[in-house]
């Protein structure tokens, strides 16, 4: 996915220096298409983007203004600034980073000012796009916004990071049934990813996990239903809140068979781990072309 956003030209937002040599190794993204995007940035990784030119990034203190002049005195700095409170947001950033507005814009601007650094001229309006309708009228407000406050002729650079909404469902997930138990008439499984792995994107994204069977035997007699029983589907590791889903209902599935979860990408592969030692499921790549 980062080779195809870089061969359409997409910039990027990256959080560290492994993510700013991920997108540099693609050989084809310029070191100003970067954002350093994370407002508190340890030292040896804001030398590292002194090196290789990646002269913008966020931040929201003083004391990061500070660290920046000594490490990296050529970057470029967009304030973070805290947002209002979202309570239907997935997960609130405004709790670790941002800074109130109140507070910042006469302190930081001014402690700018005084070390010498170019004047502020971009605006990063940040992401979180879903990848459906709510994105259409994202977009609107937000142009609606930009012409009232922000338009063309103003000289401000506009940013945006719709990471997630490209990445929210490129791909499949495929997972076998590694373990089965009843009680009642509740049926328990165990398959071999969970939240600790691809899975992980159902605590640090959006997605919401509907696994369905990849196949299953047809039911005696012919019938054209399956019977399907409250199920909880665990993952394969030690820790009890390893699971995926509760009282899903699923037809009858047995060790060997794989269920199956449609829709997935962000936060999926980058956010896993190989907790308990079960490493991460391997990611195959295919083409599909459309007419």
């Amino acid at each position: 996915m980062l080779g195809a956003m870089a061969a359409l030209g997409a910039g990027f937002d990256c959080a560290s220096r492994a993510e700013i040599e991920a997108v540099l190794a693609l050989g084809v993204v310029e070191p100003g298409s970067i954002v350093y995007a994370n407002p508190c940035k340890p030292e040896a990784h804001l030398r590292y983007a002194a090196e290789v030119g990646v002269n913008l990034a966020t931040y929201d203190t003083v004391d990061e203004v500070a660290k920046v002049k000594r490490c990296h005195p050529r970057c470029d700095l967009v304030l973070r600034i805290k947002g209002p409170d979202n309570p239907d947001a997935k997960i609130d950033l405004g709790t670790k980073y941002g800074a109130r507005a109140d507070e910042a814009a006469r302190a930081a601007f001014d402690a700018a000012a005084r070390l010498g650094m170019p004047p502020m001229r971009v605006l990063d309006i940040g992401g979180g796009f879903m990848p459906d309708a709510t994105f259409d009228d994202a977009a609107e407000a937000i142009n609606d916004a930009l012409a009232q406050h922000f338009p063309r002729a103003c000289g401000v650079e506009v940013i945006g990071e719709p990471g997630q909404y490209f990445a929210e469902k490129a791909c499949t997930l495929a997972s076998r049934v590694i373990g089965k138990r009843r009680r009642g008439e509740v049926r328990e499984y165990w398959i071999d990813d969970g939240i600790y792995g691809a899975l992980s994107c159902t605590i640090l994204g959006d997605y919401v996990p509907r696994p369905r069977p990849l196949a299953a035997q047809r039911p005696p007699g012919g019938e054209k239903k399956y019977s399907t029983y409250a199920s909880t589907v665990f993952g394969p590791t030690c820790d009890s809140r390893d699971r995926v889903v509760t009282g899903y209902q699923l037809p009858e599935m047995n060790v060997g068979e794989w269920l199956v979860f449609d829709g997935m990408g962000a936060y999926a592969a980058s956010s896993g781990s190989n907790f308990n030692g079960f490493l991460m499921s391997d990611i195959k790549t295919h083409l599909a072309y459309s007419t």
